[in-house]
């Protein structure tokens, strides 16, 4: 996963690029569209593996779950159709922690299982409450305040012999080239990775019920530290930014994009060959570009060394996956952000732009 990203930052960053340079009315410019769009649905598939093996890097904030359903409900009115009536019964302000993108894939997948659960029509209920929980009452879920969110359907249920598979990837009950069968077994690695789970309950002609939990949260100033990606690029004022990464193409590509905003390039293709290179810099080095794992030292204890040298250094990690995913699935910190793999060149230009404009530790 992790080299298959590194090819899709490259194939996507040069059909960006492309895009750029042609005549928009020319034909290059649908072979460059073309290029793009198939990268994206590649990278999407990516997302899905690595979200049902839980090896994606998670951001998590503290957001209300009942306020995302009802931003999302107008998309969920669209794509379930008119023969569904689609219900809301949210509590007002739950709070939960969690990575807010992948949470709405969770509402978007759970949906959409429902709709197809309902060929001819029928009422899917999406509901939000508080919940305790006792030890005895999950296996694998610990005493405690969660929020539940649960998507109920009025379909035929889920027969006997297929229950046992929902949450397997690549299991599917539809027809060849009707979908991958990522759907559920991707909530339910989202779900577990973020520290809850999810209970199903179906009866034969009377619909099903996913009832998924997820840990309370409470709202922290590390949740001011998201980068806005609204933020428009600059020419840049000339600050050093250096940029680490063992993939050369993806290195060279990151560094030529950025060259064109006038900052100061350094680069290396590990921690190690980056400490020797700025042993001797003279000057700050403002923000470090790194991705996270390398051979010899990795983005981390680049970052942590690195930071004992230039006390107000400032850290975008840019990875699509780890073996240490779960070392950036707590809040990054200040000054500390994360750029997931693969990105289009606009999105690493808003993200420094965003990173170098914010205060130091604010």
């Amino acid at each position: 996963a992790h080299d298959f990203n590194n090819r899709l930052v490259i194939i996507m960053g040069h059909g960006e690029l492309l895009r750029r340079a042609v005549a928009p009315d020319g034909p290059l410019a649908a072979h460059a569209e073309m290029i793009l769009s198939s990268a994206k649905r590649a990278a999407e598939l990516t997302r899905q593996l690595l979200a049902y093996s839980r090896r994606q890097v998670l951001k998590p904030e503290t957001f209300d779950i009942s306020q995302m359903v009802e931003r999302v409900h107008r998309l969920l009115a669209s794509v379930v159709g008119d023969r569904i009536e689609l219900v809301t019964k949210l509590d007002a302000t739950r709070l939960i922690r969690a990575d807010p993108g992948q949470i709405e894939q969770v509402i978007l997948n759970l949906a959409l299982n429902a709709r197809d659960a309902m060929p001819g029509g029928g009422k899917l209920t999406l509901e939000t409450r508080d919940v305790t929980l006792e030890a005895h009452d999950h296996p694998t879920l610990a005493a405690g305040a969660y929020v539940a969110l649960v998507v109920t359907d009025t379909g035929s249920g889920i027969t006997g012999d297929v229950l046992p598979h929902i949450f397997e990837p690549f299991f599917t009950t539809k027809d060849i080239g009707q979908g991958t069968g990522l759907g559920l077994s991707m909530v339910e690695g989202i779900v577990q990775q973020s520290g809850g789970a999810t209970v199903v309950e179906t009866r034969m002609g009377h619909g099903t019920t996913f009832t998924t939990y997820l840990p309370q949260g409470a709202a922290t100033s590390a949740d001011a530290l998201a980068i806005d990606d609204s933020a428009a690029p600059d020419s840049g004022t000339f600050e050093t930014v250096l940029v680490c990464d063992d993939d050369d193409d993806v290195r060279h590509l990151v560094v030529g994009v950025l060259s064109l905003r006038a900052y100061r390039l350094l680069q290396a293709s590990n921690g190690r060959k980056a400490l020797e290179m700025t042993a001797d810099h003279r000057g700050p080095i403002h923000l470090l570009v790194t991705d996270i794992a390398m051979p010899e030292m990795g983005g981390i204890e680049l970052a942590a060394t690195l930071r004992k040298r230039h006390p107000g250094l400032r850290v975008l990690y840019v990875s699509g996956y780890t073996e240490d995913a779960d070392l950036l699935s707590m809040p990054l910190g200040p000054d500390t952000h994360f750029l997931p793999k693969p990105f289009l060149p606009g999105d690493l230009t808003r993200a420094v732009t965003a990173i170098l404009e914010r205060p130091s530790g604010s």
